[in-house]
């Protein structure tokens, strides 16, 4: 295991997908990220797992160079799931 002040850790928002690397939004600036070896897992056994452009990722800088993603921080609903309808201040939802 590397020192912990070696590794550091971020979170930035997808902008795009190519396969196995992403372009990711971070307050520093645009990184490209691969997934990691527990993310690749996760997506193998449940391919909505996988980030799309406008969710939050959890990021890991590597001494190496490499920017890896750590786990998917946007919620998932399940294929199916109704919307939720917020009504607007005075307005009544249709019966």
């Amino acid at each position: 295991m590397l020192p912990a002040r070696l590794v550091t850790e971020d979170r930035g928002c997808v902008l795009r997908l190519d396969t196995g690397v992403a372009e990711v939004l971070t307050a520093a600036g645009r990184r490209r990220a691969s997934y990691s070896g527990r993310m690749l897992t996760r997506v193998a056994r449940d391919p909505a797992a996988a980030p799309a452009p406008g969710d939050w990722v959890r990021l890991r800088s590597w001494p190496d160079g490499r920017t890896t993603i750590e786990e998917c921080l946007t919620p998932r609903r399940p294929e199916g799931a109704d919307a939720v309808v917020i009504p607007l201040p005075g307005r009544r939802l249709p019966a």
